[in-house]
């Protein structure tokens, strides 16, 4: 997040493309939406608060992940979330995990009914000039 909110304070996209690629494209592309990916009514309000005058430097060390390593290591960034709030509750505070274990949920998407592609390529298509089962040259 910090490096893309360093993009969005160099001028280089603006916080409603930042929002919109890393929020809304997203919960659209996994069916999501608008459950997430939106602030609007009946939508999960989840939120980061931002500090958009931080200045200071990715470091490995306080990664929340598995991996504690990163290319990104003392990165200079322009920008980094401060608070979070997951369906309405304050989860990180001031850059602090704050909420209950366990508040994380499984976000399940509504399957879509399967939707034939490419058209142009049903089975006359596939087997024009061919010989049918039946017409098959012996041999």
């Amino acid at each position: 997040m910090p490096l893309m909110l360093s993009e969005v304070n160099r001028g280089r996209m603006s916080i409603s493309d930042y929002v919109r690629w890393s929020a809304a494209n997203p919960a659209k592309a996994w069916d999501l939406y608008p459950r997430k990916g939106t602030l609007a009514i009946d939508s999960d309000a989840d939120i980061a608060v931002v500090d958009m005058s931080y200045r200071g430097a990715i470091d490995q060390c306080e990664l929340h992940s598995r991996h504690k390593y990163t290319p990104w290591h003392r990165y200079p960034v322009a920008g980094r979330p401060i608070h979070t709030i997951v369906r309405g509750r304050i989860i990180v505070r001031d850059g602090v995990l704050v909420g209950p274990p366990g508040w994380g949920s499984m976000v399940q998407r509504d399957p879509k009914p399967a939707t034939p592609r490419n058209l142009s390529m049903h089975m006359e298509t596939l087997t024009a000039g061919r010989p049918s089962v039946g017409n098959a040259p012996a041999g």
